[in-house]
């Protein structure tokens, strides 16, 4: 507990502790002031003291907040039994008993369907039966230093991650794929491909090789006729949130052209939505255009450009003619990746979750401003999804989302948008998707 601005422990009475996010379990000894759900807890257990099933559930239900409380649970210790309450449902238990689901392994299961099937979880196992778990590092063969934000994957499975800054990464190949290669690429790395099976088995250190030509090397630049393009859009009112997977690397891509090639990339904008990190960051890319599949291809930088800034909101400006980037291609492709450590990736993968869910609640209630999509995958598969005309931040669960970084798009297209495609990636060599929108970023070039 908390006295007088110092952490205290103090024995536990009556068997039992009441305590809320909002004030110590002794508010008596503390500035803070006592929370409402805290006195009303206490009323509760003054009528019936006794720590019953029923008692517990009844003093959830009271003390719900139909705006915060996401969901409720009762911890059974003796008989290792989590029981859980999605949202304000205290008529429908989801029970999940803890020797089950240990013995299975890791398992990711939406509260969504465990409320419509308490099962459900047997279908998510992320251990089944010939799966790879593999952990290890990434660390650069020269230096032995270790390697942040690695891209590692399967190619176009949308299995991958990143590595975090101290090099480490935790991947799951399901069963189906456990003899396809992990790729491991970083700009200005030679790309490896490794076997999941060697690392499971005791390698855990993956070591990269510098690019030292490409890294070395000197570009002689022409005369130029200096010449100036501005490629790319700045139109539209909409937002698009980093729906980054909890596996990692998600990126958009904007597709532009130029006047003529070569061209020599001088600055660049890009349009913030929303920010809420003390510093955001960037990988920035330039990708060749794969005219055949039609979808961003190899990149084409030598260097890793990672960009950094302060702000909330509005136009983001980078000066990159120092890093005398020249493009052959007259198509190509200005990206953006999202570079956040596992732990950050999945809080916000529970709090989108959150978002989703709420989105179509507020439709099945009529909400005008609530659109249900349905889009069709490669396989023919119906995915059916929420589209909120309104700003997010009015959502009463936005407060308490991890620090993100949102990009803005003009939902649709119109004519002059047409050939400005964007596209978007869930993790590291991931399938690319084109969105039916444009990304507002602008690439000044000369030639």
């Amino acid at each position: 507990g908390v006295e007088h601005g110092k952490i205290v422990i103090k024995q536990v009475q009556k068997g039992r502790l009441v305590q809320t996010n909002f004030n110590p379990w002794q508010p008596e000894l503390s500035d803070e002031p006592v929370c409402w759900r805290y006195e009303k807890a206490e009323r509760q257990l003054a009528i019936l003291p006794d720590a019953t099933f029923e008692n517990i559930r009844n003093i959830l239900e009271q003390t719900h907040q139909d705006s915060l409380t996401a969901y409720s649970n009762i911890y059974d210790l003796k008989n290792k039994v989590i029981t859980t309450y999605n949202r304000r449902n205290f008529r429908k238990a989801i029970t999940i008993r803890l020797p089950d689901i240990f013995s299975n392994g890791d398992c990711i299961a939406s509260l969504d369907s465990l409320e419509v099937n308490g099962n459900y979880w047997l279908r998510c196992l992320s251990r089944p039966s010939g799966a790879v778990i593999v952990h290890g590092k990434v660390i650069d063969q020269s230096t032995k230093l270790a390697v942040p934000f690695v891209n590692i994957g399967l190619s176009e499975k949308n299995i991958g991650t990143l590595s975090d800054p101290d090099g480490s990464f935790d991947l799951t190949i399901p069963a189906q794929w456990r003899d396809e290669p992990i790729i491991f690429s970083s700009i200005g790395y030679y790309r490896e491909s490794v076997s999941p099976t060697t690392i499971s088995s005791g390698v855990n250190a993956i070591l990269l090789r510098p690019n030292s030509t490409l890294l070395e090397s000197v570009i002689i630049k022409g005369s130029r006729s200096h010449k100036i393009a501005r490629l790319g859009w700045m139109g539209g009112k909409d937002g698009v949130l980093p729906l980054d997977t909890i596996q990692g690397g998600g990126a958009v891509a904007l597709l532009v052209e130029s006047p003529r090639s070569p061209v020599y990339v001088d600055k660049l904008q890009v349009r913030l939505m929303y920010n809420s990190k003390d510093t955001l960051q960037f990988r920035f890319h330039i990708y060749a255009y794969d005219s055949i599949k039609q979808v961003p291809g190899e990149e084409l930088l030598s260097k890793e450009i990672i960009l950094r800034e302060n702000k909330k909101f509005g136009w983001l400006r980078f000066d990159l003619g120092p890093f005398d980037i020249r493009i052959e291609d007259k198509k190509f492709l200005i990206g953006f990746e999202w570079i956040d450590n596992s732990q950050t990736r999945k809080k916000m993968l529970t709090g989108l979750r959150d978002w989703e869910k709420w989105k179509k609640e507020q439709y099945e209630a009529h909400n005008d401003k609530i659109e249900k999509t349905i889009t069709r995958t490669k396989n023919g598969e119906e995915l059916i999804g929420y589209k909120y005309h309104g700003n997010m931040m009015s959502w009463s669960g936005f407060e308490v989302l991890p620090p993100f970084t949102g990009l803005m798009v003009e939902t649709g297209k119109r004519e002059k948008t047409r050939k400005l495609k964007t596209f978007e990636r869930k993790t590291s060599f991931g399938e690319w998707s084109e969105l039916n929108s444009t990304l507002n970023a602008v690439v000044t070039v000369e030639y």
